[in-house]
């Protein structure tokens, strides 16, 4: 569904923002160089708490705050 969307969206000229945990969809950036690209908000796990510098920054996050999230309140 979402690959669809963003092909979509590129056959189309669009514009958008599409924010996701699913690295598949992140990895898609590499079949559009110069029309799609990854941007992430870091954040630092620190003291069993998380901490955000709200810089936007190029790439795909390295850290894991969703699993990190997902452990702390027992879901997984």
């Amino acid at each position: 569904g979402t690959l669809e969307v963003i092909r979509r969206m590129v056959r189309e000229a669009a514009y958008g923002v599409i924010a996701t945990h699913d690295l598949e969809i992140c990895n898609e950036t590499g079949q559009y160089p110069g029309v799609l690209c990854n941007k992430c908000f870091e954040v630092e796990i620190r003291d069993d708490e998380l901490y955000f510098d709200y810089k936007l920054r190029e790439g795909i996050c390295v850290n894991q705050s969703a699993t990190f999230l997902m452990k702390k309140t027992g879901i997984i």
